[in-house]
């Protein structure tokens, strides 16, 4: 039970590098968030945008647009 218990757990931890990842591929390549949370496996909407906010406070990804 256990070790299910802590792959449920790690499914859900993003690496730093990962979060970074994510982030300059909205904020910089101009992607669209919710293709780059498919592409990187980011099961939940509020983890990127938390990481957005904090690189960049203000920024709102849903009125983003190249």
């Amino acid at each position: 039970m256990q070790d299910h218990i802590h792959n449920l757990l790690n499914r859900f931890q993003y690496s730093e590098q990962g979060q970074e990842t994510a982030v300059f591929r909205v904020l910089f390549s101009y992607e669209d968030p919710s293709q780059v949370m498919s592409d990187l496996d980011i099961h939940n909407g509020y983890t990127l945008r938390n990481r957005v906010s904090v690189y960049s406070p203000g920024f709102n990804p849903a009125i983003h647009q190249r």
